[in-house]
């Protein structure tokens, strides 16, 4: 897992121009081939003079610590170094990328780019799938985080079942961006915005107290994002993701984006752009090294981080852009209804809306 995300980092970094790649990698906790995966790695960004930073701590959580809590501490550890040279350098960033252990084609970061810029969005997600033995076939599979514009938890279901909302549902089956409450789904890309300026937006577990729902840091990261004015959060679902090899040569049959998982090179641009993300004058990559305790638990799991610099706007309550699309044909985006202003929130009324931990 570790080796193909790197190799995915080393591609788009290529495309990007090493120059304006910065990595930052924070590991604790590892006890497989972690480590050493780590030197090779750092030797060979900066052989080709991608700049890296690793770190490494003892960390680990606790007996009585909270899962949520634990997750919130460890993806905040691997944004400090954002905020180190932001205030060392004056240098920030225009998008936060989260990379969980999923196995990515190149063309799915560069796509994601490119739609979360196109789209002005809070957050941009992919959409993240896990073969299901029994039916034989790919599932949806990040519904924990994923919720519609109503609130509603999507499926672990079938690629034409996966939406509740009818509008939401026939964007998704034509593979069209979709204004959703929250997602995450493998790839998450965020405005900084509300993390660099105040509130000063960070991961975190729910407060209880105060009556708020248990959910997961990924989800209350989204609801923190609407509270600032950036609830833009759009899942593009032609950027499908996989966790294993059976799922990723599915996933990529089926993606507009990635008809078959091949190699950029550097004339290559993402489907929908007509060239490469020009905007991209600085990559900021975190990768977290960490045993990270899930519902599919993955020793030294990693998940990554990529910043993009060039101010944007802050999101709007607009219309989705249109945008022609490279190989489907046709308008790849239109209006989502209208329906852009704050969810009536999150506050479990059913398990269904609020799956807890």
């Amino acid at each position: 897992m570790i080796p193909d995300i790197f190799a995915t980092v080393f591609r788009v970094a290529a495309i990007l121009g090493y120059h304006n790649v910065f990595i930052s990698i924070y590991e604790n906790g590892s006890n497989d081939q972690t480590k050493a995966l780590l030197r090779i790695f750092d030797s060979l960004t900066r052989a080709v003079g991608l700049r890296v930073t690793i770190r490494s701590s003892h960390r680990t959580r606790g007996a009585f610590n909270h899962r949520i809590e634990y997750l919130a501490e460890v993806r905040n550890a691997a944004l400090v170094p954002l905020h180190e040279l932001r205030d060392a350098e004056g240098e920030t960033f225009d998008s936060v990328i989260f990379m969980n252990d999923i196995l990515p084609c190149v063309d799915d970061l560069l796509e994601l780019i490119w739609q979360s810029r196109r789209q002005n969005a809070g957050i941009t997600c992919a959409a993240d799938y896990m073969f299901h033995e029994e039916i034989g076939a790919p599932v949806f599979y990040d519904n924990w985080v994923a919720r519609d514009i109503n609130g509603t938890a999507l499926e672990n279901a079938p690629f034409e079942a996966v939406f509740h909302h009818p509008d939401s549902s026939q964007r998704y089956q034509h593979h069209l961006p979709i204004q959703v409450q929250s997602c995450w789904n493998g790839i998450a890309i965020l405005d900084p915005e509300p993390i660099y300026r105040p509130p000063h937006v960070k991961f975190r577990m729910a407060k209880l107290v105060e009556g708020e729902c248990s959910a997961s840091e990924c989800s209350l990261v989204g609801n923190d994002y609407w509270a600032t004015g950036y609830g833009r959060i759009i899942m593009v679902p032609r950027v499908k993701l996989a966790y294993d090899k059976v799922g990723i040569h599915i996933s990529c049959a089926l993606s507009f984006t990635n008809l078959v998982c091949s190699v950029y090179s550097t004339s290559s641009i993402p489907l929908g752009a007509t060239s490469p993300p020009s905007a991209a004058t600085h990559v900021w990559v975190v990768s977290l090294m960490t045993h990270v305790p899930t519902r599919k638990t993955v020793l030294g799991s990693a998940r990554m981080t990529a910043c993009l610099s060039k101010k944007r706007v802050k999101s709007s309550t607009s219309s989705l852009v249109p945008s022609t699309s490279g190989a489907g044909g046709g308008t790849e985006l239109e209006t989502l209804t209208g329906r852009m202003s704050t969810p009536s929130g999150r506050r479990c009324p059913t398990e269904q809306r609020c799956p807890r931990p």
